[in-house]
Parts: C-alpha cells; sequence; structure tokens
C-alpha cells in the first residue's frame, strides 16, 4: 500500500492550491491500486483555505472517484480518540476517516523534540506532498529536504506564478528587513548575517519572521461563498439523518457553506429538519428546487444541464458502498466542477436502520 502524507505551511497563498492538491492526490491514486493518505493537524482558521482543510478535501475527493481501489484516509490519534479530535478541530468528521495510526509512545509527549513527529511521518511515506514557499518559511524547508534525503516522492503543488509575486513583494519592505531576507534566499548562516548588521542570530530569525508575513499579507486566499446540492438519499432513517447532520455541520463551519438546493421531495420529508436545523444556526440560504429528480438514473442524465444544483460546488449523496452508479455520479460531479460528498460510502460508525418517516 502507498502512503502518502502532507507537508505544508497553514494557510494558503494562491488560488490555484485545491486544484493543484486534488489533480496530485488523484495522480497517487491512478499510479497505485492502494493508498493510504495520512491526515495529521489541525484547522485553526475555518474562515480561511487553510492548507489542512484542502488535503482532507482532495484526499476524500480522489477516494471517491476510485470506489473500486482500496483508498483510506488515516487519522493520527494519541491517547485520545479520534472522534474527540475531529470534533476539536479536523475538518473531515469521523466517520469519513477509515481508520486511525497512534505514533510510537515517544512522540506522545509534545516536548519530546520539535521536528520527531514530521520525520516519523515521513519516514512511513511513500510520497509527500509539499506545499512550501521556502523564501518565506524556511523552518519548514528541513522536513522537505529530509524527504528528499529518504528518497521519498515528492509532490510539490506550489505556484511558480504565486513565487514570482512573493519575491518581488520583498521590495516593499525596509531595507534592513529586505537585505536579510535576501541573504536568507542565498543561504547566509544567521550569525554571519547578524555580525555584518550587528544583531544577534536570533535577532535575524525574528526579523526573517517579519519580513515574511509582511510579504505573504496580501496573498492569504480567503474561502469563497459555497453551495451544495443535496441528491440520490434512501428513504429517512437514523443513519442518514444522522450522517447528513454530521456532514451539515462539516460544511456550514469548514469550508463557509452559504447556499444548500435541496430536492422537493426531501423537503417534504425527514431531511428538512437536519437541514433547517443547521441552516438556522448558520445563516443558511435553503433553495427547494423540484426539478431534481429523486432517482440516480434521472440526475445521471440531467447532469449535463445549467439547472442551480448543478453548478454549486458540492454534492452530497447517500449511495451505498459498492453501488455501481456512484462512480459515474462522482465523475458527473468532477464535469460539473463540484466535490463529491457520498456519505453512504464512507458512514461506518453508525448501523442503526430505525426507519423516521
Amino acid at each position: 500500500m502507498a502512503i502518502c502524507v502532507f507537508f505544508g505551511h497553514s494557510r494558503s497563498l494562491d488560488a490555484e492550491l485545491a486544484k493543484n492538491l486534488t489533480k496530485a492526490a488523484m495522480k497517487i491514486v491512478q499510479d497505485n491500486q492502494s493508498v493510504r493518505f495520512v491526515l495529521w493537524g489541525r484547522t485553526t482558521s475555518p474562515g480561511t483555505n487553510n492548507f489542512l482543510t484542502l488535503c482532507q478535501a482532495a484526499a476524500y475527493h480522489a477516494k471517491c472517484t476510485a470506489p473500486e481501489k482500496d483508498i483510506r484516509l488515516s487519522g493520527i490519534a494519541y491517547k485520545q480518540d479520534f472522534e474527540e479530535i475531529c470534533g476539536g478541530g479536523c475538518t473531515l468528521p469521523s466517520y469519513m476517516v477509515d481508520d486511525t495510526i497512534t505514533p510510537p509512545p515517544s512522540l506522545w509527549n509534545n516536548s519530546a523534540g520539535k521536528g520527531r513527529m514530521e520525520r516519523w511521518l515521513i519516514d512511513q511515506a511513500d510520497y509527500v506532498i509539499a506545499y512550501l514557499y521556502s523564501c518565506v518559511f524556511e523552518s519548514e524547508r528541513q522536513y522537505v529536504e529530509y524527504a528528499k534525503k529518504k528518497g521519498k516522492t515528492i509532490v510539490d503543488v506550489t505556484d511558480r506564478t504565486a513565487l514570482e509575486k512573493i519575491t518581488a513583494s520583498f521590495s516593499g519592505l525596509p531595507e534592513r528587513t529586505r537585505y536579510v531576507m535576501e541573504q536568507k534566499l542565498r543561504g547566509e548562516a544567521n550569525k554571519n548575517i547578524g555580525a555584518e548588521l550587528g544583531v544577534s542570530a536570533n535577532r535575524i530569525d525574528a526579523i526573517f519572521h517579519e519580513g515574511s508575513w509582511s510579504a505573504m499579507e496580501k496573498f492569504f486566499q480567503p474561502m469563497g461563498k459555497s453551495a451544495c446540492t443535496l441528491l440520490c438519499f434512501p428513504p429517512p432513517s437514523y443513519l442518514t439523518l444522522t450522517a447528513l447532520s454530521y456532514a451539515m455541520q462539516f460544511i456550514t463551519t469548514k469550508i463557509n457553506l452559504q447556499k444548500i438546493v435541496v430536492p422537493g421531495t426531501y423537503w417534504e420529508s425527514a431531511y428538512r429538519f437536519a437541514v433547517e436545523r443547521k441552516g438556522s444556526v448558520h445563516s443558511l440560504e435553503t433553495v427547494v428546487d423540484d426539478n431534481i429528480p429523486p432517482d440516480l438514473d434521472k440526475v445521471l442524465k440531467l447532469a449535463e444541464a445549467q439547472g442551480p444544483w448543478v453548478q454549486t460546488d458540492y454534492w452530497i449523496s447517500f449511495l451505498p458502498e459498492g453501488y455501481s452508479s456512484g462512480k459515474e455520479l462522482a465523475c458527473a460531479a468532477d464535469r460539473a466542477g463540484a466535490q463529491l460528498l457520498n456519505l453512504g460510502k464512507t458512514m461506518k460508525i453508525l448501523s442503526r436502520n430505525d426507519t423516521i418517516c
């Protein structure tokens, strides 16, 4: 099984990151029959394109497009239960994660040494998807260098245009800060730069950090408003309603969802409760569309149309795992520029089937 990990700075500096991450994850899935995407870290900025958020979405999207392969999403857990970690900041709900990986006990203590967890993850991996502009994130560069030294396959998802814009922004920095940034990029040691400027090596690090944030500030990409559509749900049950409730929590808090399109038949069922409950809390605009057919075959036939439900960013469905047409729906979503969240494929922690009509 091929193992893939993600390394990068927390916030997106270019608009193409989500697209590049998804493309990289899908390429790894295409090249391997079984893949484990290891997700580690916490989302701290729900209103921005947080790197972890986008990695999780890319891995999940790649998994949904290859249901015939063994593709797993694995979370890193210490002594805590992974559901607690998910509730505390992980973008994907726990039921969308297939399993957890427990690091060696020596890494449970945060004081075990900075970078040990990162190096341990790299040691386990075959692929490292890297999003790192080293000109402004020097400290993180060591992990990519370590991966190269270990012979891992590095997939770089940075954008050359963004890099050029960031380095060009150095010209607007104070003279001393700009000088430090340029010298660091040339590989000059802190002690040599400090001796020249009459400051300590630690102060050089502080100047570099200040310059990095000043240069990057204008490049942070805000999370745009998103919309989603509900498609292909079976009659309401405890399982489907709970899955939809978790999914609604995920998309409203983590991807800045602003609008949801609901089939008219769903609006007359118990699904309305799950939608209205989350919608009222997050001021969600709800659009009831009677033109959305209830069955999958008709949905696929109408997927080429330009109705409002086709043009949304996310499609949420509940198709059983192994359902042959699930891949067709994923392909239709991909052609429409949407991401498919198939709750039926990933919902594993619940098993009750009491129908709620």
